[in-house]
């Protein structure tokens, strides 16, 4: 869908407060991390719901965000996870170097650039 549109980025964000929801947006402009401006990706062409992980929702319910050691070490793994199953998804798509892709959290800054453009 990205490349007929003639998209320069997927950006897959999700969110950790709404249980772990997310969703792909298919960008039509890209910057890079030197430029320190991700607004690019808050000026998506088409939005496409993902998938949400209950499971990681559930256990970043219990510890919360950085309240404490355990809390920020449950956070950095949830997060990990997700951004190397997306990494893993990415992969197996065809045809997907002409396009940049990136991850982030809601609300991250800077979007974690995972193959540039």
């Amino acid at each position: 869908m990205a490349q007929q549109q003639s998209a320069k980025a997927i950006y897959f964000e999700y969110d950790l407060d709404n249980n772990w929801g997310s969703a792909f947006y298919i960008c039509e402009q890209y910057s890079t991390l030197e430029d320190h401006d991700d607004d690019w990706a808050s000026d998506w062409l088409e939005e496409l719901e993902g998938p949400s992980l209950e499971a990681f929702a559930d256990i970043y319910a219990l510890e919360g965000f950085d309240g404490n050691e355990t809390a920020l070490g449950s956070t950095i793994y949830l997060i990990a996870r997700t951004v190397v199953s997306y990494a893993k998804a990415y992969q197996s798509l065809p045809g997907a170097s002409s396009l940049a892709v990136c991850i982030a959290f809601h609300d991250q800054d800077p979007i974690l650039r995972m193959k540039k453009l």
